[in-house]
């Protein structure tokens, strides 16, 4: 009887369905069928009794035109008093539709539209209906056609039913081009710029405005044509403009770069400095760079997209090999309103100034693109980008040289590493056993100074590189350059070798070649000899390597009733000229037991010293001091 009863309960559950379908009501609460939504207060076009009109159905769903940057639609219960309804949904004789129903709005393709609620307006009802007002708000990402669904889902639902009912629209959102809206770089010129809503700056013809090191600033213009010349509207709203900024070449104190560069010359002017096979190299690279942007801007542009791209450049946040940063000013630096001119072209206003502000980081060039928007964008009017370069400082490829030698032009000493601001050799090496190397300088840029901007770097954790500030030293007889020193210390952390970069620059990022040499640290030498007055153990190390009577199995001893031994450090050769002098820390010692015997350091060469002499040499004394009966080995580092 159980199962039975069961069944006959199914069937007629399946029977008033399909009754219900046939009726036209929909699967929802009795609530939802009541519900009616048009597009003007009191209308039924867009939902009527709970089913979506035609017009306003997925299939056809209602058209949402560029310029129009919301929907407003008003939805009413027609016939639902508020006592029909759970108590705890209306309360206080509130018969509003917020209090009923839940409304949202989503795009089925983000990447060109999203579309919210706005904050419901809710209007009187009727003394049986619940009215409201609801605003869909549309954003364009890009020109293109997607659907937005409106969900009304009832909020006095039986826990666990699904109560809701649809309606679709078709957003479109263009690329069209803002007719009447300049920008220029004078009052006088308020076209050269932005003409019409066009760009006259694209990102393909950059090479041709190359701002060189010597520009601060930019100054834009804004300007809007005449109704009657436009045939726009008199006032157009703008956003806050926005930059992005991509390197094209990082020219670096140090020298590291973004691009495969050996220089970073100004392509624009041979006068600006850096030779003929500099500039091609540079504006080789700069056009393969802008043609990959362009094509890039193409793609973007077919997509419907014309914003500035997000590739890896960087929006004036800190980043690596940044050459420069943007900062906007003036008194349409962010967003407001563009009133049409009274006539054209404008007289006394003008147009709305942009000040352009560059700060540059480090030697290179960098592109850059400013992104002018109408507001809303894509409804219907796309934004306009500008591009152009600026160049960072520069490389100076006359009037500097640097040597290892002093520049002594009575002995006729001519600079080894950098000419007339050409590489002409290679720095050494620097050994271990080097700590501190000075190069000389002589710059005929006396309005430079003295290159106060320098820096060495040696990567990873071998070494510690670091320099003095420049000194400045004596003209010879009647010299008319700077000449000067630059001394460069090292710290070595670690056995191993690293190629080191030095690069001479001032505060105007003005800069020298590089110069590029290897610092080794570690390893064995072989200009040291140590001896023991110990019997049968004299020698300790000769030419740098340890006696294996000295080793790991000590086979020296000292007797118990010896206290001291006395080792003598020893140049293996003649101290040359131009070699340096051994310079030795103090030495460390280490008992294995220290319970029996304790250990002291004493004579010339306790606290460290230099070596000098392959003869006489310098003593180091260990003094031992027993504690107990036994035996210990005992470590002199």
């Amino acid at each position: 009887c159980a199962v039975l009863l069961q069944s006959f309960t199914q069937i007629v559950a399946l029977v008033i369905d399909k009754n219900t379908l046939l009726s036209g009501v929909p699967q929802s609460t009795p609530l939802l069928f009541h519900l009616q939504v048009g597009s003007f207060e009191g209308g039924a076009d867009a939902i009527r009794k709970g089913v979506a009109e035609q017009g306003w159905s997925i299939e056809e769903p209602a058209v949402v035109l560029p310029s129009e940057t919301h929907t407003r639609l008003w939805a009413s219960l027609p016939g639902v008093r508020a006592a029909a309804v759970s108590s705890r949904k209306l309360r206080r004789g509130n018969n509003s539709l917020s209090s009923l129903l839940r409304i949202a709005a989503e795009s089925q393709e983000s990447s060109i539209v999203v579309a919210h609620i706005a904050a419901a307006k809710i209007g009187p009802g009727t003394t049986d209906s619940a009215v409201t007002a609801t605003d869909i708000i549309y954003e364009c990402r890009r020109a293109g056609e997607a659907k937005v669904v409106v969900d009304y889902r009832s909020t006095a639902a039986v826990r666990g039913a699904v109560e809701n009912t649809q309606l679709w629209a078709s957003k479109r959102c263009s690329a069209q081009a803002r007719k009447g809206l300049n920008v220029g770089t004078s009052r006088r010129e308020l076209v050269d710029v932005i003409r019409d809503g066009v760009s006259a700056w694209p990102t393909s013809n950059a090479l041709r405005r190359v701002l060189p090191a010597s520009t601060t600033s930019l100054q834009l213009f804004w300007s809007l044509k005449p109704l009657e010349i436009a045939g726009e509207s008199a006032w157009q709203q703008i956003e806050t403009p926005r930059v992005l900024v991509t390197t094209l070449e990082f020219e670096g104190l140090l020298g590291s770069r973004l691009s495969p560069a050996t220089s970073a010359q100004d392509p624009s002017s041979v006068a600006r400095g850096g030779s003929k096979q500099h500039q091609d190299q540079s504006l080789l690279r700069w056009r393969k760079r802008l043609r990959e942007l362009e094509l890039e801007e193409a793609r973007l542009r077919r997509a419907g997209y014309w914003g500035l791209p997000q590739r890896s450049g960087h929006t004036n946040s800190d980043a690596e090999n940044v050459v420069l940063r943007v900062h906007l000013g003036g008194g349409f630096a962010k967003a407001g309103a563009l009133k049409v001119a009274s006539s054209w072209p404008p007289i006394a206003e003008g147009g709305m100034d942009v000040d352009v502000t560059f700060e540059c980081l480090a030697p290179g060039a960098a592109l850059v693109e400013i992104e002018f928007a109408p507001y809303p964008s894509y409804q219907p009017y796309r934004p306009v980008i500008i591009s152009f370069i600026k160049r960072c400082g520069f490389l100076l490829d006359k009037g500097f040289d640097v040597s290892t030698r002093p520049f002594r032009f009575a002995l006729g000493n001519t600079p080894d590493l950098i000419a007339d601001g050409v590489p002409v050799g290679k720095l050494p090496a620097v050994g271990s056993t080097r700590s501190l190397t000075t190069l000389y300088w002589q710059s005929q840029h006396f309005d430079l100074g003295t290159p106060n901007a320098s820096g060495v770097l040696c990567p990873g954790d071998i070494v510690d590189a670091w320099l003095d500030p420049p000194e400045l030293g004596e003209a010879q007889g009647r010299s008319t350059s700077l000449l000067g020193t630059q001394n460069l210390h090292f710290r070595c952390r670690r056995a191993g070798s690293t190629h080191c970069t030095l690069r001479f620059a001032w505060q105007s990022l003005h800069q020298s070649p590089e110069i590029r040499f290897l610092k080794v640290c570690g390893g064995q030498r072989h200009d040291i000899d140590i001896a023991s007055d110990i019997k049968h153990s004299r020698v300790v190390l000769l030419q740098g390597k340890v006696d294996p009577s000295w080793g790991s199995h000590p086979q020296a001893h000292l007797a118990a009733d010896v206290d001291k031994a006395s080792f003598t450090l020893l140049r293996h050769t003649f101290l040359k000229a131009g070699e340096d002098q051994i310079k030795f820390a103090a030495p460390s010692l280490r008992v294995l037991t220290p319970g029996v015997v304790r250990a002291f350091a004493g004579g010339a060469m306790a606290g460290g010293g230099v070596v000098e002499s392959s003869a006489a040499g310098r003593k180091l004394e260990v003094t031992t001091e027993c504690l107990a009966k036994g035996t210990s080995d005992i470590e002199v580092t």
